[in-house]
């Protein structure tokens, strides 16, 4: 199969029926996507992934690859206080691995049509490893920063984080103990509705991909406040009894998991304390306070040395 006849076929998996087609005037098939001006402030994001490093082939299939990739620019747009419409992906794979690319291409598709938008190009290259980059395009009537927090400020997230990278452990370990966990590594299910929600009452927000203490360390520090998370408020989240059970039976830290854990892609904000927030899809974990000795603080214990994950 040649490059035109790979590209046709990509062109066809990604032409699905899409609520914000009346924004895009060209789409794939030319030099360049066009899109409409919309009069709302444009949210663009990118993210990319390389075998080895950010997946294995034989951990997770190429549908779950690009869903994952995907999801990760979808979660960032909602993070934003945006809604995504369209992404670019560009992908290099290994000479005569044709077939794989349409897998991998379905994956982000189907990512894509939990939210209803659309893949509007991007770019096709070989290379000895697979790798991938996407470019999410969102609008937002008023963007959600890291930098909002308030003085007072309830911190909530959207639902229990470390179920990634628990799953992350049970597959370097070669083990089976919950195919939750290892789903949620595989191929995560942000709260998209959740996040959309939240936005509409939240100061500051980020999507959870590095670890929950990194994204409450961002927010405090761009905010110059301390987010004081409290453990007591997480272990009454849904799930913790469950992934507390986990940590027990393969002998490590679940709270490790929750507190450093990456790539689950829950939503981490901090709302007025009077707003009506589990209404909009989230729950208390800590409170805003003025500026500490941290930028994020656990009450009752030490901050472990690392929180979060480091890309150098």
């Amino acid at each position: 199969m040649n490059e035109s006849e790979i590209l046709e076929r990509i062109a066809a998996i990604f032409a699905r029926d899409r609520r914000y087609s009346k924004d895009l005037i060209l789409g794939i098939g030319d030099d360049g996507a066009v899109i409409a001006p919309t009069n709302e402030p444009l949210i663009l994001t990118t993210d990319c992934a390389i075998e080895g490093i950010h997946f294995k082939r034989e951990w997770s299939s190429l549908g779950e690859i690009g869903a994952k990739v995907a999801a990760a620019n979808l979660a960032d747009v909602y993070a934003m206080g945006g809604v995504p419409k369209f992404l670019l992906v560009a992908a290099a794979i290994p000479k005569g691995a044709s077939d794989e690319i349409f897998e991998l291409a379905e994956g982000i598709a189907a990512e894509a049509d939990l939210v209803g938008a659309q893949v509007i190009g991007g770019d096709l290259s070989s290379s000895e490893k697979i790798m991938i980059t996407i470019t999410a395009v969102g609008t937002t009537a008023k963007p959600v920063k890291r930098s909002g927090a308030k003085l007072g400020d309830v911190v909530v997230a959207t639902g229990l984080t470390g179920w990634s990278k628990a799953g992350l452990n049970l597959l370097q370990r070669g083990l089976t103990n919950s195919d939750r966990a290892i789903s949620q590594f595989k191929k995560p299910n942000p709260p998209y509705s959740s996040a959309e929600k939240l936005a509409l009452v939240a100061n500051s927000m980020c999507d959870v991909s590095d670890g929950l203490l990194s994204e409450a360390n961002h927010i405090g520090k761009a905010s110059s406040l301390t987010l004081e998370v409290d453990p007591e408020l997480i272990s009454k989240l849904a799930g913790f009894s469950e992934i507390a059970k986990l940590g027990g039976e393969i002998s490590s830290d679940h709270w490790d998991w929750i507190l450093s854990g990456g790539e689950d892609h829950q939503f981490l904000a901090t709302v007025p304390a009077d707003s009506d927030y589990e209404n909009h899809g989230a729950f208390k974990i800590g409170t805003v306070k003025a500026l500490g000795k941290n930028y994020v603080e656990l009450l009752g214990r030490e901050l472990p040395k690392e929180v979060g994950y480091s890309h150098f």
